[in-house]
């Protein structure tokens, strides 16, 4: 809300992720979720497929900005459905044992092109690689035993 408040949001839309599992493997968003492109993310599959009412379901609440700034436009809807379905995303599932290997905490450098921690499963290379991606893969082995990845110890960069 301070960020709303302050008018520092650059974006049209505003999008608050609700969370209700509260786990040390999946504590921030971009332990589980992260953007490759415009259309296109990964998500742990724990998080696919589950009944709104279940603990893994994400929930979000969405802001449109009008000319007195930004204006609640939907409360507690499925993030999932709204990335599919409102959005068009297509959602690659991460195993949840390669969420755990910091798979999802990638940094992306420009669309379809990322750089992620290695160590991760040979199937999950591959469906990053036939999903049009272009994955640099490399040892962050001295960060991740911190709990964190490439994305955890970066900050958002803001192009023109």
């Amino acid at each position: 809300m301070q960020l709303i408040d302050n008018g520092v949001l650059c974006a049209n839309k505003l999008v608050v992720v609700k969370d209700s599992f509260f786990s040390q493997d999946q504590m921030h968003l971009d332990t589980y979720f992260n953007i490759i492109a415009p259309g296109k993310a990964v998500l742990v599959e724990t998080r696919l497929g589950v009944d709104f009412s279940d603990v893994m379901s994400l929930h979000a609440d969405i802001y449109q900005r009008n000319e007195f700034g930004f204006e609640l436009t939907s409360s507690d809807v499925s993030f999932v459905d709204f990335l599919q379905k409102d959005l068009n995303y297509q959602i690659i599932p991460v195993p949840f044992e390669d969420q755990l290997k910091y798979g999802v905490n990638f940094i992306t450098v420009s669309a379809n092109n990322i750089l992620a921690i290695d160590g991760v499963s040979y199937e999950y290379k591959y469906a990053i690689g036939q999903a049009g991606v272009n994955a640099t893969w490399m040892n962050f082995s001295n960060l991740t035993c911190g709990y964190g990845a490439a994305h955890c110890t970066t900050q958002v960069i803001y192009r023109n």
